[in-house]
């Protein structure tokens, strides 16, 4: 039933879903402005991260002239220029591992709150769904939606939203600066993008199913446990413990398959976009060494690149990753909408009649009841 729904939503209707996702982003807003400006902070440290390492291969091994900046650094034109250098890296690399540190909180501690905002809306519509949805469905699916399809925002914000924003802001400051260094080497760096692009176009199908199978495997086992610990006295009663042991085993195994299918899919696409980095990387190489070697670039200006150019890469996959992402998450995404859509009760037919007061009294006296023999758990209750 999900797979037939995932497969025939409309683009309206997918549109409306995520926007109904982001809806949970807004009431942390102003969180989200902290983790916006930890963000730009972070990326600012992680552009001049390598620099010391151009310093260090140019100015204190290669003794080029230093810079006005450089040269009013105390004691810069001795032998304390290796110092300046080695703590600039140092104090670089704690200022960027501390930033990305409190971005990773931050953004966890918004994303699960998210989340479960998302699994207490989904709780307060199954408990006021109407008995005819409910007796249709099982409490194990139900439990599948709350504890897992829930975490479909937390995809929905994170692969969507931030990771690509944060990427792209990133993307922009490395293209412009390393522009700066060479532009011929810049071309060739983010012309990797459009083949990394068209390998997730490529493997992105076969992701959304792959999830989709998932999701459908995974909520089918729960289902089943849920059903046969509930109804425990009735299989020992007529002896069907090996029988529901046998299609566990069923269940089991088309988990694992759909696991595989899901890393088989995902290990593809990073396959394929991890070979059109490669290709990218050794044009880069070769260009950039030819560059040094004719005295068109520095070999510290070459070793700024090539780390800025490993980054890029890294950062690049997060746009491609937004499509198999969508893949990946539309069954748990309309497995969500379905719930939130769903009619709380029957709607009244339009000209019923309206039941007339009732009236009555009904009085207990002096109750005793228990579930063995002997052991009360209420004795002598008077109710009116």
């Amino acid at each position: 039933m999900t797979e037939q729904l995932a497969g025939a939503a409309s683009p309206g209707t997918a549109w409306r879903s995520w926007r109904l996702m982001v809806g949970y982003a807004r009431p942390h807003r102003w969180g989200w402005s902290g983790v916006f400006l930890v963000t730009v902070a972070s990326t600012a440290a992680a552009l001049l991260e390598p620099w010391p390492m151009k310093i260090l291969a140019d100015n204190v091994l290669g003794h080029r002239p230093l810079t006005s900046f450089l040269g009013s650094l105390p004691g810069a034109h001795g032998g304390t220029l290796l110092a300046w250098v080695v703590a600039a890296g140092v104090v670089l690399f704690a200022l960027t591992a501390g930033l990305d540190a409190l971005l990773s909180y931050s953004w966890t501690r918004l994303g699960q709150s998210m989340v479960y905002d998302l699994a207490s809306d989904l709780f307060g519509r199954l408990q006021r769904r109407s008995l005819v949805a409910s007796a249709r469905g099982s409490v194990g699916d139900d439990v599948a939606r709350i504890t897992g399809d829930s975490w479909v925002v937390h995809t929905a914000i994170d692969n969507l939203l931030f990771a690509p924003a944060h990427a792209l802001l990133v993307t922009v400051g490395m293209v412009v600066l390393m522009s700066r260094l060479d532009p011929l080497l810049a071309v060739l760096a983010v012309a990797t993008a459009p083949l990394m692009t068209l390998s997730a176009g490529i493997f992105g199908g076969r992701t959304r199913r792959a999830g989709e199978r998932r999701r459908l495997s995974e909520s089918s086992i729960q289902a089943h446990v849920q059903h046969a610990l509930s109804g425990l006295l009735v299989i020992q009663a007529f002896g069907q413990e090996e029988r529901e042991r046998g299609r566990f085993s069923e269940l089991a195994g088309a988990v694992i398959g759909s696991r595989k299918g899901t890393t088989l899919a995902d290990q593809l696409n990073i396959l394929a976009s991890g070979l059109a980095a490669t290709l990218g990387g050794a044009a880069v190489l070769w260009v950039g060494a030819d560059h040094v070697i004719s005295g068109q670039t520095t070999v510290g200006a070459l070793l700024v690149f090539l780390s800025y150019q490993l980054t890029l890469q890294s950062q690049l996959k997060a746009f491609p990753g937004v499509y198999s992402g969508y893949q990946a998450a539309r069954a748990s995404l309309v497995r969500v909408t379905e719930i939130l859509d769903a009619e709380v009760e029957p709607p009244e037919r339009p000209g019923a009649p309206a039941l007339a007061p009732v009236a009555g009294h009904v009085r207990l006296e002096s109750v005793v009841f228990g579930y063995e023999a002997g052991r009360p758990v209420l004795n002598g209750v008077d109710l009116e």
